[in-house]
């Protein structure tokens, strides 16, 4: 399954190959190739741990939580591989299946980025 165009952003990441990538400004000229070699990642537990999610303690084993500047996002498991996402104190939610949606999202909510623990610290260190 390809990877639209339109869902990449800088910093997202995807399966290329038997590797995970993230994208970085250098993917950019070869992108409308590359995008049809990019796999979608599925949401699993080991990556969003690498997220910075953590299982919320005392409930449901599927259900993970990460805030940003006090507001808590949450993340459940449903059916068919898909995940639900909600806010605290929001009834609406959204089903979401791979990890470059949920990245999208968290940043169009923050206007920061999503990335894994080591490549945060890359960042702020090259910063």
């Amino acid at each position: 399954m390809a990877v639209e165009l339109e869902e990449i952003r800088l910093g997202n990441y995807f399966a290329l190959g038997r590797q995970v990538i993230q994208i970085t400004e250098q993917h950019y000229p070869v992108l409308p190739t590359l995008c049809q070699q990019l796999e979608p990642l599925r949401i699993q537990s080991t990556r969003l741990t690498k997220l910075g999610f953590n299982l919320v303690r005392g409930g449901d084993f599927n259900n993970w939580t990460r805030g940003h500047n006090g507001m808590p996002v949450f993340l459940k498991a449903a059916a068919s591989n898909r995940w639900i996402l909600q806010f605290s104190g929001y009834d609406k939610v959204r089903f979401i299946e791979y990890i470059h949606q949920l990245q999208n999202i968290w940043f169009w909510l923050f206007t920061e980025p999503l990335l894994r623990r080591e490549d945060n610290r890359k960042q702020v260190e090259g910063n």
